[in-house]
């Protein structure tokens, strides 16, 4: 067997799901708890009003619904969700109330290292924030947010390249964040907050965080059923 086999089998899940062990969160929102379905099977914090909702779904029948008035759900972890200088796709089903929004955010020690919004132009934002020297990275799409619409993002380091995908479509990227980490004041103790942010009004579904693996290089077509358990 080649090293490259051995390697892609590695990271296999027993239902035979490519990349299924770099998977460090996958969300269905469909049990009440909104808990993680990857391996580790992580329980989020839930802040203020966010619950699971039936009244709209991509997949499943259920979404997490968040009011913009403080709700949150968060994830903290010292490793499993730092990326370093690493490769990693983290890619949701949005479905936003206003513009103007922030939908997910990644924060080490209290500084932002990762996000994605959009603004009041309905333009979507994906921004990385590296070390070595420090430099922010950020990705505007041309296309614009259709507010009460599904919509499929995805955000992927590709080795020194950031991309920004809108229903499968490469709408932004840059190439120069070489072999930087993500960050300057991670020291392996710091707080490590992955979350849906506290000002989003709208519903998520089927949220995926793989890390170690960029997905997607190029356009794809964007997934027609809720993301498998392995």
């Amino acid at each position: 067997m080649s090293a490259i086999h051995n390697i892609l089998a590695s990271n296999v899940g027993n239902g035979g799901h490519p990349y299924w062990n770099s998977v460090v969160l996958l969300m269905h929102m469909d049990n009440v708890g909104l808990t993680d379905s990857s391996q580790y099977a992580i329980t989020p914090t839930l802040t203020g009003n966010v619950t699971r909702s039936s009244t709209q779904s991509k997949f499943g029948g259920y979404s997490a619904y968040f009011d913009g008035t403080g709700d949150k759900l968060s994830f903290t972890d010292n490793a499993r969700y730092y990326p370093g200088n690493g490769d990693f796709t983290i890619e949701m089903w949005v479905r936003s109330g206003k513009l103007d929004n922030f939908f997910f955010d990644l924060t080490y020690n209290g500084m932002s290292g990762f996000y994605i919004k959009h603004q009041y132009d309905g333009t979507i934002w994906a921004e990385i924030r590296v070390s070595g020297p420090t430099a922010d990275y950020p990705l505007i799409s041309s296309t614009v947010f259709a507010i009460n619409t599904w919509m499929h993002i995805a955000a992927v380091r590709s080795g020194g390249s950031f991309l920004l995908f809108v229903n499968g479509v490469l709408e932004d990227s840059e190439t120069g964040l070489g072999t930087r980490s993500m960050v300057d004041n991670y020291t392996g103790k710091a707080p490590v907050v992955l979350s849906v942010h506290s000002n989003f009004l709208g519903y998520i579904d089927e949220l995926r965080y793989t890390k170690g693996t960029a997905r997607y290089t190029s356009n794809f077509t964007i997934p027609t059923a809720a993301f498998p358990n392995c």
